[in-house]
């Protein structure tokens, strides 16, 4: 009943309802995630819906964070069933930048937890992988420090799963990953979170793409 009462709230024009339904479904999730397993299909393409930009912020936020959810709960099952609808539309998020910073930036954090390398296979993410990473390219570029610590997080982790097919995508991140180590102050606490997930993204990059190309960084 409960998770019937949450669809129908979904399917309203409020956006006030829209987000208490988005949050009713994340606690039906984490309270009886067995028995949710199975409602994932029938549930997602409403919640898909929702991370459309048009929708209010505070709604697109609210399913946002219910994918990264998702993703974490049901890891494996979720990225491999879901993959298809999930990351282009969070691609479409991360690519607008005229999209709320903290929506973009819980995008970001969204596409790091699906692409958690223990739980996404490269087949999750290689019909993906040139939008994707051209969305998180285009955050890296205009996004604020907080949104670019997500980005970093999602491009290591992202890097991490496709290994080698990263290796077209090197020349288009290696610079700007470096320059953010170069051109931000080591002493700042401003740029103390920004500077270690610089860090953690060059590491797992260098990883992923071998030590021939990563040798000349």
């Amino acid at each position: 009943p409960a998770l019937a009462l949450a669809s129908q709230f979904l399917s309203q024009p409020e956006w006030v309802r829209q987000r208490a339904a988005l949050a009713a479904i994340a606690r039906i999730a984490d309270g009886n995630a067995k028995a949710f397993k199975s409602q994932l299909g029938a549930v997602m393409p409403a919640v898909v819906e929702m991370l459309r930009a048009v929708r209010h912020p505070r709604v697109v936020y609210q399913a946002v964070q219910l994918v990264g959810r998702l993703a974490e709960n049901y890891a494996g099952h979720f990225q491999e069933t879901h993959h298809a609808a999930v990351v282009p539309a969070l691609c479409a998020l991360l690519a607008d930048g005229a999209c709320c910073h903290r929506v973009r930036g819980h995008a970001a954090a969204a596409v790091t937890s699906f692409a958690n390398p223990q739980a996404c296979t490269p087949e999750c993410l290689a019909p993906h992988l040139d939008r994707l990473l051209e969305s998180l390219c285009s955050v890296l570029q205009t996004g604020s420090p907080a949104v670019q610590e997500e980005a970093l997080g999602a491009v290591a982790n992202v890097a991490h799963v496709t290994e080698a097919d990263f290796s077209k995508f090197y020349p288009n991140f290696m610079p700007g990953v470096k320059g953010i180590l170069q051109h931000t102050a080591a002493t700042s606490r401003q740029f103390v979170k920004l500077r270690g997930r610089a860090l953690e993204c060059v590491s797992l990059i260098g990883e992923a793409v071998g030590p021939e190309m990563f040798r000349a960084d």
